[in-house]
């Protein structure tokens, strides 16, 4: 068989576009334009598929920042006390403690907290001269803020916990003086007893978001504590 039968054979079967053109074209001249057309093709496919190829093997991220003009909520923020007793119960106290170190002489006070107290330590403080050597980190948990307000009442803590007057001394927010009985609420810790959660008031009061992004400015809150 003849080259130039095997090219017309394959012309006829073959789905690559342009190359049986190339093959059957009659005149150099179609023959030669047909096969630039194929040359250039097949060059842009060439071009083409490796700047696929680049682009895979290089692990692109692609990543999608988008400012949304709109106000951001000013959050909640919660303040406890470090000293989760009011002065003047801490002072009743330690003046019990240093006129007569033993609680149980103590039991019978007026002050409901004073009193829950001397018997929460007049019940475990006997096992603290027998047991605190060998068990040191036990009796750490046992003589903690939260004994304290297990065995005792919350509402008789909540009282003589820190109240938000001696606390939070000033409050300011976005240049507007904090309403303490509308903006802040009260919950108990076990740790801290009495914390308090500021809110910001409505929008439509004292403009509640913590920024404008149409304004461009920032809300701030301003407290002075008393610790």
């Amino acid at each position: 068989m003849k080259a130039s039968d095997i090219l017309l054979k394959f012309a006829n079967r073959t789905s690559l576009h342009g190359v049986p053109k190339v093959i059957e074209a009659r005149s150099p001249v179609s023959r030669c334009i047909w096969a630039f057309i194929c040359i250039t093709a097949s060059l842009i496919f060439a071009v083409q598929i490796s700047e696929v190829l680049r682009r895979f093997f290089s692990f692109p991220k692609k990543v999608t920042i988008e400012v949304v003009a709109i106000p951001v909520p000013f959050p909640a923020i919660s303040l406890c006390n470090m000293r989760n007793l009011d002065f003047n119960v801490l002072n009743s106290v330690n003046r019990r403690f240093l006129a007569d170190p033993y609680p149980q002489h103590h039991i019978n006070v007026t002050n409901p907290f004073v009193r829950q107290y001397m018997r929460t330590v007049a019940r475990y403080g006997p096992l603290w001269y027998d047991y605190q050597e060998q068990l040191p980190y036990v009796f750490q948990e046992v003589f903690s803020r939260t004994t304290f307000s297990a065995n005792i009442p919350q509402d008789v803590i909540t009282q003589a916990a820190v109240h938000i007057d001696d606390f939070i001394v000033t409050c300011y927010f976005g240049g507007n003086k904090c309403n303490r009985s509308a903006d802040f609420s009260t919950f108990f810790d076990s740790y801290y007893f009495n914390c308090f959660t500021y809110k910001a008031p409505p929008s439509d009061e004292h403009h509640s978001d913590m920024m404008s992004m149409s304004e461009g400015t920032r809300k701030l809150l301003y407290f002075v504590i008393l610790i």
